[in-house]
């Protein structure tokens, strides 16, 4: 759901009051249409994320910790020189639009004092972020647009920043009841009103258009026509209870969530009925809180899919591949099921050499071995002589027999090979970083899929070095440690866990390794069931309902010899049937 202008001017309004006043200490870009800025106000250091991404542009104050690129990308760099050490004047809302103006006192290079604006649009697939000067000439944009990208606003430096032109819409804080009545009598019959409602006024998204919609008639969908003059007295009069919001700012920051699978699924500034039991309905602690619950997982996934493309497409091949290969494996080993028959032929040759000679490329002879000595055609080389065809088929039973020995055992090292990669695929799921990607790309070139980088001057780079794993703390106080990857998951079984320690993984698919450590202690089935709930989240199975999850002391539990990275074998196992809750796995996350 994009933001819209009017939950955008409540945004503005909380973010106004913490950062107006404030110094920009730090810019960062951790993305390429993304900058975070940090800046020193009277009650410490804030955040604020800008966001000018197609899906989920925004502007809030944000929490989150995000990963800096090794370096500055050199949008960030003019943002520095231009930016930093700047005072916030002021920022507001550009009328019912989408736009957003901050207002920034800084000083040149000649220590003299100057004016400038960061300008940020929040529209739709063209959002932007422009640092214009005192005169409203561009300095620079993280989104250029040339004359053959907009014909009718071309975006560019030097060129003097103009704002977007207004939509053919009524502005709900201007029209007068005459003005509306008129727009209502032009109505086509048996129209949606929200579709007429948002067609007609700027600034209503169509989930404000809907529950008016829904107030009015108990529909989201209802249809209305130009003689409804009921329906034309209740539609006026909800345009100006949003007029009262606005003008009040009596604003309620709402975020509702899918009753089913708890996933956000809008947001507002007004409270939403028109879903029902469908969602639940949750407020939060203001608007920055708001637009950050709603569009972090997303935007989180959005970015971590971005960059673990390539890696994503590296691994699904090699899957692929040796998926096939297993399949053509298989298919001979299927072969090899008949081999006894080869050694009949050859016996059945044997012994009737008597009635064969050389140049006969088949013949009908009694099997002996048969108890009703029935008569078989047997196949014959015409190159050989008839010892020579019997040794000819005791030599592909030989080869059978010991390709049977050969392909089971490849079959089952590919298997292995197989459930790794899916693993592989698994961790790439939830990785939730560059960090967590960088880890992947190095246990993938210790195992030979993917080749190390030399830097200049003929060096590889260096391995990256672990990350901490994810850390979580029971009801009962004890921790439990999650790997992140396979390679943190050896290291966190093999060496880091007490022997004594429990350990639980997702039972026969791929997941993380998760260590509930005791300390000596003897946890309770509370502190054993988060644990298997925590396993059952990082794995396949974290939307399923009772999932089988196998858990044993860390002794029972050893690396699979010649396996791949954070392949293990454990024994003395039990399994425990649990259904994974993300909000209940996310209170006892330890930050």
């Amino acid at each position: 759901m994009p933001l819209d202008s009017i939950t955008l001017g409540a945004v503005c309004s909380d973010i106004k009051k913490e950062i107006a006043g404030a110094k920009i200490d730090k810019i960062h870009q951790p993305e390429k249409y993304e900058l975070m800025f940090f800046m020193r106000t009277k009650s410490g250091m804030s955040r604020l994320l800008i966001a000018a991404t197609p899906n989920d542009a925004r502007i809030h104050l944000t929490e989150e910790r995000r990963e800096n690129p090794a370096s500055a990308p050199m949008f960030c760099m003019l943002m520095r020189k231009h930016l930093q050490g700047a005072r916030v004047a002021d920022i507001r809302q550009v009328g019912m639009e989408r736009v957003v103006e901050i207002d920034l006192d800084c000083i040149d290079e000649f220590g003299d004092d100057v004016k400038k604006k960061l300008i940020v649009e929040l529209i739709g697939r063209m959002a932007n972020i422009i640092l214009v000067d005192g005169e409203g000439r561009i300095i620079d944009l993280i989104r250029r647009v040339n004359s053959d990208m907009s014909s009718a606003r071309p975006l560019l430096p030097g060129a003097f920043y103009r704002i977007p032109p207004p939509q053919d819409k009524k502005d709900i804080m201007t029209i007068e009841d005459g003005e509306f009545f008129s727009l209502f009598k032009e109505m086509n019959r048996d129209t949606r009103l929200d579709k007429w409602i948002v067609e007609n006024f700027n600034g209503i998204s169509p989930l404000v258009a809907r529950e008016i919609s829904f107030r009015i008639f108990g529909d989201a969908a209802a249809k209305t026509g130009p003689d409804d003059e009921d329906t034309r007295a209740l539609v006026l009069k909800n345009l100006r209870f949003l007029k009262g919001v606005v003008d009040d700012k009596k604003y309620t920051p709402v975020i509702l969530y899918r009753a089913d699978s708890g996933e956000p699924l809008e947001f507002s500034f007004m409270d939403i009925k028109q879903y029902g039991d469908a969602a639940v309905s949750e407020e939060a602690k203001d608007f920055s809180d708001l637009i950050e619950r709603f569009f972090k997982d997303r935007a989180s996934k959005d970015r971590i899919k971005r960059r673990s493309a390539g890696l994503l497409k590296t691994v699904t091949t090699a899957r692929d591949r040796l998926a096939r290969k297993i399949g053509y494996q298989m298919e001979e080993l299927r072969e090899t099921k008949s081999r006894d028959e080869l050694k009949s032929r050859g016996d059945i040759i044997t012994a009737n050499l008597h009635l064969l000679t050389k140049g006969m490329n088949k013949a009908t002879l009694i099997d002996y071995y048969d108890p009703e000595m029935k008569e078989v055609e047997v196949k014959l080389d015409i190159r050989l002589t008839p010892q020579q065809n019997a040794q000819k088929y005791y030599r592909d039973y030989a080869k059978a027999k010991s390709a049977e020995v050969m392909l089971t055992k490849l079959i089952d090292e590919g298997k292995s090979e197989l459930l790794y990669l899916e693993s592989v695929l698994e961790e790439i799921d939830r990785a939730e970083g560059e960090r967590d990607l960088a880890e992947i790309r190095e246990e993938l070139s210790i195992n030979g899929y993917l080749s190390r980088h030399a830097e200049k001057g003929g060096k590889k780079q260096k391995a990256p070095p672990c990350a901490s794993p994810h850390h979580y703390k029971t009801a009962g106080g004890f921790d439990i440690y999650v790997g992140r990857n396979n390679r943190q998951n050896e290291i966190l079984t093999l060496k880091t866990a007490m022997k004594s320690d429990m350990w639980f993984h997702v039972q026969k698919m791929p997941g993380a390794h998760v260590i509930l450590s005791c300390e000596g202690k003897t946890p309770d089935n509370d502190d054993m069931t988060a644990a298997a709930e925590i396993a059952a989240f990082y794995s396949n199975a974290k939307n399923s309902a009772l999932v089988p999850v196998d858990y044993t002391a860390v002794r029972h539990v050893k690396k699979l010899y010649g396996g791949k990275t954070g392949m293990v074998n454990y024994e003395n196992f039990k399994t425990a049937f649990v259904t994974p809750d993300a909000k209940k796995i996310e209170r006892i996350r330890v930050k």
